[in-house]
């Protein structure tokens, strides 16, 4: 090999050198641009996914609860149909069973108290029937004195709760009790009360005979036909027995 060949070689290795020197930095420039880019880039979004998956997993939890409290919901609701069918058959017992439950599973709940004092003022007033002029058991004043306590609640829970519907029940059945137990005043003031807060339910209290007592009692019926007359005229009610022709009036008692 002569001067000139080995000149040439050596040329094409150094431009050889120099390409390949080139290319390692050339890679060397591009790893450190994934470094700087997975430093700057991949890191915060694998720190972002990582927060997604946290945020994923919570509402995860949100809807495992959620659908927690819709069965609860469905079960109640069936809970409740199935006490108010009993107490539609007037089974009692069973009853007051399952509408215990409902409200022990919705405290809170103005509509659970009212239709719990409901049924059991219907199972006092049963078993006095029953009774047929005996005196009752113990049985019948633990349920007025049980019904008394859920009514009340009822009408606390719903007055100034927006969440709670408000309903007149609770106050009517309460007249009803109150009647029951002789506290004959509070029971008229009771009506008063109702009629003034929601008219409408004359219509009710003139198809209902339980308030009867009240239209008998000589100390009540004057003021007690007077209350209703006003609520029916309001609602262009004309016919109830309550304002018919005058009834023959109990005296109380001396």
């Amino acid at each position: 090999m002569d001067d000139a060949q080995i000149a040439s070689t050596l040329s094409e290795l150094q431009r050889s050198s120099k390409t390949s020197l080139g290319m390692v930095l050339l890679g060397a420039a591009c790893l450190i641009g994934a470094l700087v880019y997975s430093a700057t880039r991949l890191a915060p979004l694998e720190a972002r996914l990582a927060e997604m998956d946290v945020k994923l997993a919570e509402r995860q939890v949100l809807l495992e609860q959620a659908d927690a409290r819709l069965k609860q919901t469905v079960d109640s609701f069936e809970l409740f149909q199935v006490g108010t069918r009993f107490l539609i058959n007037r089974q009692y017992p069973e009853a007051l069973a399952a509408l215990e439950e409902y409200t022990q599973r919705f405290p809170d709940s103005s509509e659970a108290h009212g239709i719990l004092g409901y049924a059991q003022l219907r199972q006092a007033l049963f078993l006095t029937a029953e009774a047929k002029g005996a005196a009752p058991g113990a049985e019948v004043p633990r349920a007025l004195a049980a019904s008394e306590q859920h009514l009340r609640r009822a009408i606390e829970l719903a007055q100034g709760r927006p969440d709670q519907v408000v309903r007149p029940w609770p106050a009517y059945n309460l007249s009803l009790l109150l009647m029951q137990t002789g506290r004959k005043e509070e029971a008229l003031r009771n009506v008063t009360d109702l009629l003034k807060a929601d008219p409408g339910m004359v219509r009710w209290l003139c198809g209902d005979g339980q308030f009867r007592p009240m239209r008998l009692d000589a100390a009540l019926a004057d003021r007690f036909v007077e209350q209703v007359e006003a609520a029916a005229r309001s609602q262009s009610l004309s016919e109830c027995w309550v304002t018919k022709a005058p009834v023959a009036k109990v005296k109380p008692k001396a």
